[in-house]
């Protein structure tokens, strides 16, 4: 598809590069294919969480219960000869699925994130990595939003939340 530049007031990005940023005016966005009044639905997101180490991030993430299902080389950048060196690993839990990136430490500092991951059985969950992990984990709590949860903070600086919603009739709006 190709979107035309309408510098307007009103106007917002629908793609985004490195180079341009196509816009599209906001009566022809409201009478295009592109409605979000359109029945689409989203079948599952996956954060990328940047990373220093990611041998030690995948091995972090397995003591959590990920596990790894693929990973991917950055081959344009190794030497020439040399194997490409492992840049991206996707691990899943569940339904869910993180994506690990090497982070470039000449790029500055990892940007912390924050995923807030939904499960089944938080309370055995939390026990489970109690065990693990010990004192490092903050307590398991009933929250005023409707949620059980618990958070930790990676080696990298990501947020981690685990929670469940503390009645099956509790609706995430």
């Amino acid at each position: 598809m190709r979107a035309e530049c309408h510098p307007r007031k009103c106007d917002f990005p629908i793609f985004s590069g490195p180079v341009i940023t196509p816009r599209v005016r906001c009566e022809d966005y409201a009478m295009s294919t592109l409605n979000p009044t359109r029945p689409w639905t989203a079948t599952s997101a996956m954060p990328t969480l940047s990373v220093l180490d990611l041998e030690e991030a995948v091995h972090f993430y397995e003591v959590l219960g990920f596990q790894e299902k693929w990973r991917f080389p950055d081959a344009d950048r190794a030497p020439a000869g040399a194997a490409p060196r492992w840049t991206h690993a996707c691990l899943q839990m569940g339904q869910v699925c993180v994506l690990l990136a090497l982070h470039d430490p000449a790029d500055g500092p990892v940007p912390p994130q924050s995923v807030y991951l939904f499960l089944r059985d938080v309370g055995e969950y939390y026990s489970h990595l109690r065990l693990l992990l010990g004192d490092e984990l903050e307590e398991i709590g009933d929250k005023h939003y409707g949620m059980r949860d618990f958070c930790l903070t990676d080696p990298w600086g990501h947020s981690l939340t685990f929670g469940e919603p503390l009645r099956a009739s509790t609706e995430v709006r």
